[in-house]
Parts: C-alpha cells; sequence; structure tokens
C-alpha cells in the first residue's frame, strides 16, 4: 500500500512539472489530498504530528517546483519528496524519532529559503511572511518534540508555551539576519541554528537529560556558527580602495 501510494504521490508531482494552469494545482491538491488519506489511514500512535510533516512536505515541493526553471532541479525535488513521503506512508518515521526530526529539519530549511527567495524578488510584506514563518516553526517545533516523548498533560502545556517562544525568537532573527549583507543560504543556515539549538535544549529539557554540557554545547555552536557567517560577509561590498 505504501509503496504504491508513493509511486502515486511521485506521478502527481511529476505531472505537476509537465502541466500548467489549473491542471498544476490539480496535480498539487491531488497530491494533498493522497498524503493526508495516507497517512490518516496508516496506524500511527501520534498521528497529528505526521499529519503536519506530509502537509508541509506537499506544500513545499509544490512551492520549489512552482518556481523551479531547470528540469534536473524539478526531478531532485521530486525524488526528496517521494522518498519522505514514503518514510511517511510505510511508518518508518514513525518508528525512527531522529529520521522523523532530520524530516523537519529540512522542511524548516525549505520554508526560510522559499521565503527568502520570494522576499528578494518580489518584496513581500513582513505582514505576511511573519505570521507564515512563526506558523511553521510553531507546528515543527511542537509536533516533532511531541512525536519523540511521551507527554502528560501539566507538560503539553509547558511545550506549547516554549513552541510559541521559539516561534517568535526564530521569527524575530529570520528579520534581523534577513536586512543583513549575507546571502540567502547564510541567512537560511543561521535562521536553522537558531531553531537548532532551541529545538535541542528544548527536546533534552523534557526527556530529562539537559546537563550543563550539553547547553553550553548548543549555545558554543550557534555563537561559532554567527561568528563564522559574520566574519565572512562582505560589510562594505562597494569600497573601493583609493590608491
Amino acid at each position: 500500500m505504501s509503496l504504491i501510494a508513493s509511486v502515486l504521490f511521485l506521478v502527481l508531482l511529476e505531472s505537476a512539472v509537465f502541466l500548467t494552469g489549473g491542471y498544476f494545482w490539480l496535480s498539487a491538491l491531488g497530491a494533498l489530498a493522497l498524503s493526508f488519506y495516507v497517512i490518516w489511514r496508516v496506524d500511527f500512535v501520534k498521528k497529528s504530528a505526521f499529519l503536519v510533516l506530509a502537509a508541509l512536505l506537499v506544500l513545499i515541493a509544490v512551492s520549489l517546483l512552482s518556481v523551479s526553471r531547470n528540469i534536473i532541479f524539478s526531478q531532485i525535488i521530486i525524488s526528496v519528496a517521494s522518498l519522505i513521503f514514503y518514510a511517511l506512508a510505510s511508518g518508518y518515521l514513525a518508528r525512527n524519532t531522529a529520521a522523523a526530526a532530520l524530516v523537519s529539519f529540512v522542511e524548516l530549511l525549505a520554508v526560510v529559503f522559499l521565503l527568502l527567495a520570494h522576499q528578494a524578488a518580489s518584496a513581500v510584506s513582513g505582514w505576511v511572511v511573519g505570521p507564515l514563518l512563526f506558523v511553521v516553526v510553531f507546528a515543527l517545533f511542537f509536533f516533532s518534540i511531541f512525536s519523540a516523548i511521551d507527554f502528560k498533560k501539566p507538560l503539553m502545556i509547558r511545550l506549547l508555551c516554549f513552541s510559541l517562544l521559539a516561534g517568535i525568537i526564530v521569527t524575530e532573527f529570520y528579520f534581523a539576519l534577513s536586512r543583513l549583507p549575507f546571502n540567502l543560504l547564510s541567512i537560511d543556515f543561521l535562521v536553522f541554528i537558531i531553531y537548532y539549538g532551541l529545538w535541542d535544549i528544548s527536546l533534552r529539557y523534557f526527556s530529562l537529560r539537559l546537563t550543563k554540557n550539553i547547553l553550553l554545547f548548543d549555545v558554543l555552536l550557534v555563537l561559532l556558527s554567527f561568528v563564522f557567517i559574520f566574519s565572512s560577509a562582505k560589510w562594505f561590498p562597494n569600497l573601493v580602495k583609493s590608491p
């Protein structure tokens, strides 16, 4: 069942590449409906978390395909999306929380890159980008930790607060970094590092595995990443040295 569904998912994405106009969006809606149907039918303990991963997977893949002008790049997107879909449909991600977390990281990197690219190309309003990024960060943060740990009700409320705070912090850093002279990949990387640091600390906190050494490692990872990117940036690209 999962293999057949994955092949059908791949065919729908392929049709989105070669069809235009309303047919493109028809293929996209078909892929989204298929992902919801398949994940809903699979016997997951925490089904809501994997429905979020599946929905974001389709939306990201379709968004990338809609702006892609390179057939090789499009085929890479389709191949990666289909492999992730198969991992979801077969229940592999439900059995392997590390792989599920990796998928959530890939989805976040893709979302941030898409938002940066759209802002650079069409000057999309921050009032659109901000809430959208906040919702994505909140959902990925909440459901990726929720799927990895067995929570009781009081901790669920605490995780909700942590996720809201993570969404606010990551969104604020996104806007701050997007105003600096960095390329899109550097900004994407730094936004992800902030997210990862918050995510790793929170995951270890809720699983009772947070230590001073781990906290120090995460803080140093974030700081060293920022130092590396900041030191390699061209702060004055138009500055001409006088003879």
